[in-house]
Parts: structure tokens; C-alpha cells; sequence
């Protein structure tokens, strides 16, 4: 039977996430602590006790996810073996090529601490944000924000498309959408514009990170987020890295693409938001470990 295994990405953060797996398997705390040696902040000590409103912070949730992706997927290899393919969303992509072997434990840390801290800091400089639109297909919405800062940044599932833009453009879009028939406009929790151009200085920035670290080629199939297709050179990967901050994330077309290579796929945790995309792409099954 072939698995696959996807990592969630910011957003699906909360107080208490992983702790049952340290519960059942206290050695996978070391991750935690490895961790927090490289950022310089306790990252158990915040998903232990929080509060919400910190974690939420992009430049916290990023690092955070990461190790409770992790975790949980060593907490998955140890009871279920090898997968046989790999994706995750956004952020979650970094939770992917380490399940993958493209990248090491402590160089995802590091990439994805700057990830966040450049985020957050291009955020607060440039006030933006994301809208979740309902029920526009593709060329309704991006006739509708025509002409604004606004940009089509997450192809999510049929129908579910997120927009980033600046805030002031983005009250404009909101009305057009409405008025174009959007069923449902959901403002995100998150800083900023995210996977959007308003990104290309934090973009700019974490290249040269990025430049610094070894990409190997992938052990088990991995699917990128950027392209929405199977790149199988780490070279390839790290080139749709330094562009994943300004590209559109298409979600739907990795959900679609996997759907056939894999029999049962298993999210990571913190879970239940890939889960319920694939639903609406893919009849197989979702679990959690």
C-alpha cells in the first residue's frame, strides 16, 4: 500500500499542539530542545503554555509548526515505516523535504526561523494581509481585484482561492468580490500578504540564506507547493524555494496530482485543515497518527 505524508503550514498552530506525542515518546523532546538552542527561545515552553496570541506570530508559529511536524512525523516513521511521497503547504514544504532527506533537522530550523523573522519584519513595514474567497472560480476573482495590489496567492481546492494584497487594496477587493458573487470572504489571521510580491524584499533576504545551504536530491517522492508538481533534484527544489515567498501556493494541484500515487495519506500535526482540502480534491483517505 502506498502512504503519503503532508505537512500543514502557518495557521493551523495552537497552544497544546504535539504534547501527547511527547507523552508517548518523551525522547522526541530533544528535537524541541535542539531547536530552541538554534532560535534562542524556549519552543516548548511556548506550545506548552502559550499564550495564542503569541504563537500566532509569524516569526514564533513558523519554528514552532516545524518541530511539531517533525516530531510527529518520527512519531509516524518509527510506528509506520518509510512513505512513499511527501508535500506540505507553504511553510509546511520545510516539514516535507526533511522527510524527504533533502535538508537536515538543524538547516530547516535555521531557514525557518529567518523565514518567519523576515516575514513578520516585511509585515509590520508594509501593512498587509490574506482573504480566504468562496465560491469564485480563478478568472472571476482575478478580473474582480484587476487593477488593485491584491494577487491570487493560494489555489486551495474548487472554488477556495486566498488573496493577498495590501490592507487598503484589499477592503477594495472585498466589495468587488462580494459584488461578483463570492459566497464566503474570511480574513485570515495572519501578518501579511503572504506568497504574494508585497513579499520580494523578505524574499530577497532569505535567498541568501538559502543560497548557504545543501539540497540533496530527494529519497521519497516529494511534491512541491510552487509548481504543484514531483521535482525530483534538490538543486530544482532550492531554485522553487527562493521564488515560494512570491509565488502562488497551488495546493489544489498538488491534492490533485498525489491523489493517484498514493493508496492512504497521513497529516502531520498540527492537523486537520489539509485534511479537509484534500476532501475536496482527492476520495482517499486522510488520517492523523
Amino acid at each position: 500500500m502506498a502512504v503519503g505524508v503532508l505537512f500543514p503550514g502557518q495557521g493551523a498552530q495552537k497552544v497544546g499542539m504535539g504534547l501527547s506525542l511527547l507523552e508517548r515518546d518523551p525522547s522526541l523532546t530533544s528535537y524541541l530542545e535542539t531547536a530552541s538552542k538554534i532560535v534562542g527561545w524556549d519552543v516548548l515552553a511556548l506550545i506548552k503554555d502559550g499564550p495564542q496570541e503569541e504563537l500566532n506570530r509569524t516569526d514564533k508559529s513558523q519554528v514552532a509548526i516545524l518541530v511539531v511536524s517533525w516530531i510527529s512525523y518520527k512519531a509516524f516513521e518509527k510506528e509506520k515505516g518509510v512513505p512513499n511521497l511527501t508535500a506540505g503547504l507553504s511553510l509546511g514544504e520545510y516539514g516535507a523535504l526533511l522527510c524527504a532527506g533533502v535538508l537536515d533537522f538543524e538547516s530547516a530550523v535555521r531557514l525557518v526561523d529567518v523565514r518567519g523573522r523576515l516575514m513578520q519584519e516585511e509585515s509590520e513595514a508594509n501593512p498587509s494581509g490574506m482573504l480566504a474567497v468562496i465560491g469564485l472560480d480563478e478568472e472571476t476573482l482575478s478580473r474582480s481585484i484587476e487593477g488593485l495590489e491584491a494577487y491570487p496567492a493560494n489555489f486551495n481546492a474548487p472554488g477556495q482561492i486566498v488573496v493577498s494584497g495590501r490592507k487598503e487594496d484589499l477592503a477594495v477587493a472585498e466589495e468587488r468580490l462580494r459584488s461578483a458573487g463570492a459566497k464566503r470572504i474570511v480574513p485570515l489571521a495572519v501578518a501579511g500578504g503572504f506568497h504574494s510580491p508585497i513579499m520580494a524584499r523578505a524574499q530577497e533576504r532569505l535567498n541568501e540564506y538559502i543560497e548557504k545551504v545543501e539540497f540533496s536530491d530527494p529519497k521519497v517522492e516529494f511534491y512541491s507547493s510552487v509548481s504543484g508538481e514531483r521535482v525530483s533534484s534538490g538543486r530544482e527544489i532550492k531554485s522553487l524555494l527562493m521564488r515560494q515567498l512570491v509565488s502562488p501556493t497551488l495546493w489544489q494541484k498538488v491534492a490533485e496530482t498525489v491523489c493517484g500515487r498514493a493508496d492512504v495519506f497521513f497529516e502531520m500535526e498540527p492537523s486537520g485543515v489539509l485534511r479537509s482540502l484534500m476532501k475536496k480534491v482527492c476520495p482517499k483517505p486522510v488520517e492523523r497518527l
